[in-house]
């Protein structure tokens, strides 16, 4: 048997080998996707610092420019004089010259190329210009008979301004590029974001996919085997038989399934013969017993919904006997009211063990609310305000008039006029979910009872005939398991509303 288990033992799909390849192939889109993420960030990086560097560049020669022609003019009207005024001019005008040679050099578009050799041809005029003012007196004028200190200042002037007026087309130009540098980047970096995703949702696709492919080859296998050794004595060996191994499972788990197989075959064949006999007869009253288990609940299953339905059946018929009768005497507020009533109880007869439209209940709750105004006249004004876009949603039946009636019993029943009762539907598209509210503005509750209400509502566990609001509670978390809700919001002195909110 030796030399058949290591023949069948197959390496590469061994649990060593599997767990290393889940890992290893993991750890690879983990690494990938975190390389995806550092290229969008240096990508963004990259541009702004690029754009940065650009605006700066440009910003910087503005100011000089504006720094030099502050120096021409304390030159020109004497608050700066001497070679060392002289020098700070020349090595000025120099500086605004290597900024626009750099500026020259960026690659942004011809148009910008062109605006920046108006500035270069701009700025030789006005170093000549710069020039002559520091060659010109201050009262006679330049040597060469260009006019007065002044006059050459304003020229001056005039070039600097023609150099503003540029500058201001050159910015535009810097500003675009610069937006067309984020453009491209936020582009590359959203193809980065793109891949980077695609890489997490692999991952994510391929632990899904591997972790259930290693729980069938190696969990489920293992726990199996587990299960059946620790049920293997005396009473259930007889009933148990060899393990399948499953296709899937690896090499080590088919090593493990085919020696307890081994070891199975051969208890059985020692207890066989002397267990069959007691294990037939064990089984045959254990089904036994059974059988009449289930016949019992049946039994009683069927005793208890006769029991519920004798009433109500009787109570049906007899309103129809009563209608009948006031029909033929033509009382007919009196037949209009049972035919109302028998219309509720044939809802709750016909519907006691379904799921109704929201429409359906609105529109039995709506002969409910006829018999209350026909109770109550003016004293109880009902409103409807319906949002009739979901109201094919599927519900538990019965579940609107206990509500409205506790609005009337616990809400507005006390009050002699002005009383209110508003039944409310409402869907929100955002939110995937319908609203359905109860609200009358009678005294409310305070915060104390408004707690204990609630708490005890939420605190039920079973369906009884005693609370409405536990039993609404309860039948809706039952029917919607968990996504549907019960609220109670109660302002003292300012009535109270009930919502219940429904995936629709």
């Amino acid at each position: 048997m030796g030399l058949l288990l290591k023949r069948e033992k197959d390496p590469s799909r061994s649990i060593e080998y599997l767990l290393l390849r889940y890992f290893r192939i993991a750890l690879g889109i983990i690494l990938f996707s975190t390389i995806a993420g550092i290229g969008a960030y240096s990508i963004k990086a990259n541009a702004t610092d690029r754009a940065n560097r650009l605006m700066f560049l440009v910003n910087g020669f503005y100011t000089d420019l504006q720094v030099e022609q502050d120096k021409t003019y304390r030159f020109t009207t004497g608050q700066s004089q001497g070679a060392s005024a002289e020098n700070e001019l020349k090595e000025g005008i120099e500086a605004l010259k290597s900024e626009l040679t750099e500026l020259h050099d960026k690659p942004i578009s011809s148009s910008y190329r062109r605006q920046i050799d108006d500035l270069t041809g701009m700025m030789t005029f006005y170093q000549e210009s710069v020039n002559r003012l520091l060659a010109s007196s201050y009262e006679g004028g330049s040597p060469d008979g260009s006019g007065t200190r002044l006059d050459i200042y304003y020229n001056t002037e005039r070039i600097f301004r023609s150099m503003q007026d540029t500058f201001h087309s050159v910015y535009d130009e810097v500003m675009s590029e610069c937006e067309a540098f984020a453009s491209r980047a936020d582009r590359l970096a959203l193809i980065y974001v793109i891949i980077d995703c695609f890489a997490i949702s692999l991952l994510i696709w391929y632990l899904i996919h591997q972790g259930s492919w290693i729980e069938k080859t190696v969990v489920l296998p293992v726990a199996y085997l587990e299960n059946e050794l620790q049920q293997m004595d005396l009473n259930q060996l007889e009933r148990s038989g060899e393990l399948s191994c499953p296709p899937e499972a690896c090499s080590d788990i088919r090593m493990l399934i085919q020696v307890y197989n081994t070891m199975l075959a051969t208890i059985q064949s020692q207890l066989r013969e002397r267990e069959e006999y007691t294990g037939t007869r064990l089984a045959l009253k254990e089904q036994e017993v059974l059988n009449l288990q289930i016949s019992n609940e049946l039994k009683k299953a069927q005793l208890a919904n006769l029991h519920a339905q004798i009433n109500p059946h009787f109570l049906f018929n007899t309103l129809n006997m009563i209608s009948q009768s006031a029909f033929m005497t033509g009382d007919g507020q009196t037949v209009q009211l049972l035919e109302m009533t028998s219309d509720l109880l044939r809802y709750s007869l016909d519907y006691s063990d379904r799921a109704v439209p929201l429409q359906k209940e609105i529109e039995i709750l709506g002969n409910y609310v006829a018999l209350q105004e026909m109770r109550f006249g003016s004293r109880i004004t009902f409103c409807f305000d319906l949002d009739e876009s979901f109201h094919d949603t599927l519900i538990p039946n019965l579940i609107l008039q206990p509500l409205v009636e506790n609005a009337i019993v616990h809400g507005v029943n006390t009050m002699r006029e002005g009383a209110r009762v508003t039944i409310q539907t409402q869907y929100r598209a955002d939110e995937g979910m319908g609203y359905i509210r109860v609200i009358d503005n009678g005294m409310g509750m305070d915060e104390a009872r408004l707690k204990e209400v609630d708490e005890k509502m939420r605190a039920a566990r079973t369906v009884t005939g005693k609370d409405g609001l536990t039993n609404v509670y309860l039948r809706l978390y039952l029917f919607f398991d968990g996504r549907a809700d019960l609220t109670i919001s109660s302002p003292p002195g300012e009535g109270c509303c009930v919502c219940i909110k429904i995936p629709s």
